[in-house]
C-alpha cells in the first residue's frame, strides 16, 4: 500500500512589510507552492486586526490619496506616484483620470490638452483651497516729517 500525503492550503496570511523577507525566508523548502505576495493598499492594521480603509474603488482611492496629501491642484506625474504607491501601472494614469473626471471628481485646468493639469473639485477640496482672510487690523499711515512740519508752520 502507497500512503498518501496530505496536503493543506492556507487561504490567507497577512504580513507585514518589515517582516515579509523573514517569513517567506522561513517558509523556503517547506511550502511546496504558494501565490505570489501582494500589496495590501487598502487596509490599515489595528489591534483587532486588519480594516478596510475605503471600498477599494480606485476613484475612491485617489481622491482620498489626494486628500491626504493636501493636493486641490495635481499634475498627471503624482497621478502615476499614487498609482505606483498601490502597486499599479504608472501607465494606467490617463485612464484613471478620465474616470475621476467622468464622475466629476477632477476637472482638467491646463491650457493644452498635453499638459496634464487638474483640480479636486469636491467640496472638500474647494474649503481647503481657500485661504484664510487675515483679521488684523491695519497700521495707521504715518505722516512725513516734512508734511508734519508744513500743518505746524500754517496753524
Amino acid at each position: 500500500m502507497s500512503k498518501q500525503a496530505l496536503f493543506f492550503r492556507i487561504e490567507e496570511i497577512i504580513v507585514d512589510a518589515s517582516k515579509l523577507a523573514e517569513v517567506l525566508w522561513l517558509l523556503t523548502g517547506k511550502v511546496r507552492g504558494m501565490s505570489p505576495p501582494q500589496v495590501m493598499v487598502n487596509a490599515k492594521a489595528e489591534r483587532n486586526g486588519i480594516t478596510p480603509v475605503s471600498s477599494g474603488e480606485l476613484i475612491e482611492m485617489f481622491t482620498g490619496w489626494l486628500r491626504q496629501h493636501k493636493l486641490t491642484d495635481f499634475t498627471t506625474k503624482q497621478t502615476k506616484e499614487f498609482l505606483q504607491s498601490i502597486g499599479r501601472s504608472a501607465g494606467s494614469a490617463s485612464y484613471l483620470q478620465t474616470r475621476a473626471q467622468e464622475a466629476g471628481i477632477i476637472k482638467n485646468v491646463s491650457d493644452s490638452p498635453t499638459v496634464g493639469k487638474w483640480r479636486l473639485m469636491d467640496k472638500v477640496a474647494r474649503a481647503a483651497s481657500k485661504k484664510p482672510v487675515r483679521k488684523t487690523a491695519r497700521p495707521k499711515a504715518r505722516r512725513s516729517k516734512a508734511a508734519a512740519d508744513g500743518a505746524k508752520v500754517s496753524s
